[in-house]
């Protein structure tokens, strides 16, 4: 499989992972700032759809599903800026504003001011989150950060080139839209293959797995073989708590060419994935 956009390549460099994990830890908190539109506003959904965010290259930024209406909106989160932006119909930029220095409250009062400056109505206030995050200073009161700045930016890399990959993985195997879901911050396309099989292709900032970015794809139902397919280069098969086909950050970013190896990563993880779902 030759990925569609690849030419858009950001090289990824090799970064200290306490620097990325702080960075991914400030961005995870604030995306549910964002998400909070969907999770308020709009019409409910079984699969938590309306709460996840699509990634926009012109602005590099992850952002909600559109509030429609007369005055229709949707909020963002430009991840190098870490800048939180409300954008009209065409994505026109209405309101932004900076995330260092203030708390998740005061992130989220940010926001609803904006909606009701937008909408010209009171707002009813945000629907708490149905789930944990990992635990941080953030979720006590803390304020974000914005150090090192670099982080963000190595950040912003990583989700502009999960979603042009991902683009192709869609396009070539039928998968569903590429996606960053909140609850794990993770950005994905789920390929389909009948009597509820699925492979999950996508890329983790990181979590408590890894505590640095990584590609996945895993099948579903989760299989037990006697012998796990055989992966390309030092991709592993992670299988506690969850399978999947895995390659981490510091196993990729030495890579010369960094779109080829993926693109073999892919290629050899979703054709083992299909072996194993029979």
């Amino acid at each position: 499989m030759e990925l569609l956009t690849m030419s858009a390549w950001k090289r990824l460099r090799a970064a200290e992972t306490a620097e990325l994990e702080k960075a991914r830890m400030q961005l995870h908190y604030a995306a549910q700032v964002v998400s909070g539109v969907g999770r308020t506003l709009l019409p409910h959904q079984a699969d938590d759809s309306h709460t996840n965010l699509v990634w926009m290259e012109e602005l590099g930024a992850l952002a909600g599903h559109l509030v429609g209406g007369d005055r229709a909106f949707r909020a963002a989160l430009q991840l190098e800026r870490f800048r939180l932006l409300v954008l009209d119909s065409e994505d026109r930029t209405l309101f932004e504003g900076a995330l260092a220095g203030k708390t998740v409250a005061q992130a989220y009062s940010w926001l609803e001011g904006a909606i009701v400056s937008r909408l010209g109505t009171d707002f009813p206030g945000f629907t708490p989150l149905h789930y944990t995050l990992p635990e941080h200073a953030l979720g006590r009161g803390g304020a974000f950060s914005f150090e090192p700045a670099s982080a963000f930016a190595e950040m912003s890399r990583w989700y502009s080139n999960a979603a042009s990959a991902l683009e192709g993985v869609r396009h070539e195997h039928g998968g569903s839209a590429v996606r960053c879901w909140p609850h794990h911050f993770d950005i994905a396309t789920l390929i389909p293959l009948g009597q509820g099989r699925t492979i999950g292709v996508g890329m983790s900032p990181g979590d408590g797995s890894y505590n640095e970015p990584y590609w996945y794809v895993g099948p579903y139902p989760y299989p037990k073989p006697d012998e796990w397919p055989q992966l390309a280069g030092k991709a592993h098969w992670h299988t506690e708590g969850y399978v999947a086909a895995v390659l981490t950050a510091s196993d990729f970013v030495k890579e010369n060419d960094q779109p080829k190896r993926l693109d073999e990563f892919l290629d050899v993880a979703i054709e083992a994935c299909r072996t194993l779902l029979g």
